[in-house]
């Protein structure tokens, strides 16, 4: 949303799920159009980490991040804005620094080059971008040295 393009077959969905509607949300992608398993929405809630659905005609894929309540997490939702979308539909993205932000975590974790690609395309397209935000958020993340290593990243 807030780079450059790069073609992938899927949506990343960063939520807050209450356990007691998991089965609500499993029952809206029914089979055989999706493919989703209940079992693996349940443990990605119960252990806060990720679960997807697959829309079978299409192979498009919705992962599903389950939003941890630390901090950070809650000041990212708070921080969501909401773009437009379609002349009638807003949906709510990350801000630009907390895409950032969880672009070098994701960096720190696999080291693959394509989040340095992506956080370079952001800081090109976006012409405000607050680099204070990032580097305080990065030192308390412990990504400090992956946000230096990406501020001197070239494509």
């Amino acid at each position: 949303m807030y780079g450059e393009p790069r073609f992938t077959n899927d949506i990343d969905v960063v939520l807050k799920l209450p356990a007691a509607t998991i089965e609500l949300l499993v029952a809206a992608f029914p089979a055989p159009e999706y493919y989703v398993s209940l079992a693996a929405a349940k443990a990605a809630v119960a252990h806060r980490h990720t679960f997807n659905v697959i829309q079978i005609s299409q192979g498009l894929k919705i992962d599903f991040y389950v939003a941890d309540d630390t901090t950070f997490d809650r000041q990212r939702l708070r921080r969501a804005r909401e773009l437009a979308v379609t002349a009638d539909r807003l949906i709510r993205f990350a801000s630009p620094e907390d895409v950032i932000l969880k672009k070098l975590q994701a960096y720190r974790e696999g080291g693959s080059d394509k989040h340095l690609r992506d956080i370079d395309g952001v800081l090109r397209v976006q012409a405000s971008i607050d680099r204070e935000y990032i580097a305080d958020w990065a030192n308390k993340l412990g990504v400090l040295d992956q946000w230096h290593a990406a501020l001197k990243f070239k494509k």
